[in-house]
């Protein structure tokens, strides 16, 4: 550096020009910036096109990886949006196109999302033909959550093979969390902008189910491993349920697994008698006693919880005795009480059954609230609200226990129509071709 020449200080970056490639608009304190008044003239002219434009916008303002991409589309796609997971413009945009084009423009031109009119596919929504259809956040959003927590998605409930899928498939609990919170921040980007402000009300119910949903389908994966507890498959064991006679594998439960699905006969019998002696009468004792016990009758049933009582702490005291007693930790469970009405089912009708097979397992006692015993560590995952389908076994000395669970539902529980269609095409008149055979003659 030449003399007298002053060293020149370097100036500092502003950070304006910096990319913002990790912000993707799903962190947990995430915000739209505030609307500037052009802005907001300019989206009150875009949104008279409303959804579209809406979820066209969204896609470009959200940093969607390939999971949560997919997440958007299959709930667009229940909702009755013609929608695609990849670019349908897949050969670029010429130099013409690009020069003479807003952003808003070309990325209405690489959309992928559309509400078409005139379209000949019944599955998306017709402006042109809106009878059948009605505009609903919330219904959508509950039959969305509880299709995708069956893991195969919608099409495991458009095929309807059976309505035990529930019960035997679930999601990772990063997998509820992922879907529950994705379409609540697509709900939250509605309301930022007031794409349709008369329906408000409706988007904020849509935005609780996604908190309840969450809370609840993670409770669910517990229960798919606890139930139906350790006192109701000693009580199937040794009085004639399906555990009676063969130590089934427990292969349809998830993880983690609180029930011991391999009783043995003396295990069932120390655990029956000592629920019947801490929890029951004394005529239900003497009667277990003395061996007079039995089942009087069974039935199919659909019902939904309405109270759960936890056992007191002086309850799980003397069942904590009684497992120090036997040598082995917990081996004698405290048992609560769930009280459960009658439910109307989830109108999933099985296939390969008959009418009067379907309407045996419909029939159900209205108005009749009954009490079964449940170990204390499963209740406590259980919720006002959940409903059951599950097989009642009445033994003649007045405890109802169940055994086999067809289904288990959340509180929200929603099947809708839109579902029975997602993988439907239209079906296309073809020629029919006559095929001419010739052969030699003799």
């Amino acid at each position: 550096m030449p003399p007298g020449e002053l060293k020149k200080k370097k100036k500092k970056s502003s950070g304006k020009g910096k990319s913002k490639k990790g912000i993707t608009g799903f962190e947990e304190f995430y915000a739209d910036p505030p609307i500037t008044p052009d802005e907001h003239d300019e989206e009150c002219d875009l949104y008279d096109a409303r959804i579209q434009t809406c979820i066209q916008r969204y896609r470009r303002r959200r940093n969607l990886d390939e999971s949560r991409a997919l997440i958007i589309t299959k709930f667009l796609v229940l909702g009755g949006v013609e929608a695609s997971p990849t670019k349908g413009f897949t050969g670029g945009l010429d130099k013409e196109t690009i020069e003479n084009s807003t952003a808003d423009e070309i990325a209405a031109i690489q959309a992928t999302d559309f509400v078409r009119s005139g379209t000949t596919n019944s599955k998306y929504y017709d402006p042109l033909k809106p009878e059948g259809w009605v505009v609903d956040f919330e219904g959508v959003v509950k039959g969305f959550l509880w299709a995708n927590f069956l893991h195969v998605g919608i099409s495991l409930l458009n095929n309807c093979s059976s309505n035990t899928a529930p019960q035997r498939i679930g999601c990772a609990d990063k997998q509820i969390t992922t879907y529950c919170s994705v379409v609540k921040n697509f709900l939250n980007y509605v309301l930022a902008h007031a794409v349709c402000p008369e329906y408000t009300d409706n988007i904020l119910a849509a935005r609780h189910v996604c908190d309840m949903a969450e809370s609840e389908l993670l409770s669910m994966n517990y229960l798919r491993g606890g139930l139906p507890g350790d006192f109701n498959i000693a009580a199937s064991t040794l009085y004639g349920g399906r555990y009676k006679g063969n130590q089934l594998a427990n292969e349809q439960w998830g993880t983690p697994v609180v029930t011991d699905p391999d009783l043995d006969v003396l295990e069932a019998q120390t655990i029956f008698k000592t629920a019947i002696a801490l929890s029951g009468t004394d005529e239900m004792f003497n009667a277990v006693m003395a061996e007079e016990v039995e089942i009087i009758g069974s039935q199919r049933r659909f019902m939904e919880v309405i109270k759960i009582e936890l056992p007191s702490p002086e309850t799980i005291a003397q069942y904590l005795s009684v497992s120090k007693t036997v040598g082995k930790d917990n081996y004698c469970r405290s048992l609560g009480l769930m009280h459960v009405k009658a439910w109307e089912g989830p109108g999933i009708v099985e296939e390969d059954m008959t009418d009067d097979e379907d309407n045996d397992h419909k029939t159900s006692n209205n108005g009749l609230i009954e009490t079964f015993w449940l170990e204390h560590e499963i209740l406590k995952h259980c919720f006002l609200g959940l409903k059951l389908d599950v097989t009642v076994h009445e033994l003649n000395i007045g405890i109802k226990f169940f055994d086999d669970l067809p289904g288990l539902f959340c509180s929200f529980f929603t099947y809708l129509p839109n579902e029975k269609m997602i993988g439907w095409k239209e079906p296309k008149v073809r020629p029919r071709k006559t095929i001419l055979m010739w052969r030699k003659r003799q």
